[in-house]
């Protein structure tokens, strides 16, 4: 369940909004994100170009996937989802 009122995320574990991180590469996914209360990275390149972003810009601007590693582990600290005890 996908729930665009940013009250649950909910696949296999519940989540709330500030465990996820919505991953995209157009203005689209941006207001998707928003919409949801959720944190948004885009990947440079894709369907937008990076300026077109200036009037409401995402989270998290990577250019390559393995940049997400780094934001998921070290964002606000908290260990990944799934891991808890």
């Amino acid at each position: 369940m996908f729930d665009f009122e940013g009250t649950l995320v909910d696949f296999q574990w519940r989540l709330g909004p500030g465990d996820v991180l919505f991953v995209g590469d157009n203005r689209a996914d941006v207001a998707a994100a928003r919409s949801a209360g959720l944190a948004v990275a885009i990947i440079r390149g894709g369907e937008s170009s990076e300026s077109l972003f200036a009037g409401d810009p995402p989270d998290h601007m990577i250019s390559q996937l393995d940049e997400l590693f780094g934001l998921v582990t070290t964002r606000a600290g908290r260990e990944a989802p799934g891991t808890r005890g």
